[in-house]
């Protein structure tokens, strides 16, 4: 809950971006009709039904890198990989998203 709410803060207070294409965007963010910041609010709602759903947190914790909130990415990305250990693309994700972080001026 702490976590949603920080998240829901977090995305309320940031500007919109409508229509920027930023390098590290990702497919599911660029498909959409929606800013990053809407994005993040859809799949929160998603993830308070389907709190076991790791590919929820996976594609929000890709949005969060979109807007460079890397701390953020990092945690939806712990949870993805917690929820489906497995699944390579989560690991990748989350060493992406720790470089990137490393690498903030």
């Amino acid at each position: 809950m702490e976590l949603e709410n920080l998240i829901l803060n977090r995305v309320s207070t940031l500007a919109t971006v409508q229509g920027a294409i930023c390098a590290v965007c990702t497919l599911p963010v660029l498909m959409t009709n929606s800013t990053p910041e809407r994005r993040i609010k859809k799949l929160t709602r998603k993830i308070k039904r389907n709190p076991n759903k790791a590919s929820l947190y996976l594609e929000r914790g890709n949005v969060f890198v979109s807007l460079h909130y890397f701390d953020e990415a990092s945690k939806d990305y712990n949870k993805s990989f917690e929820l489906d250990p497995k699944n390579e693309e989560v690991a990748k994700k989350r060493l992406d998203a720790i470089e990137k972080w490393l690498k903030t001026p």
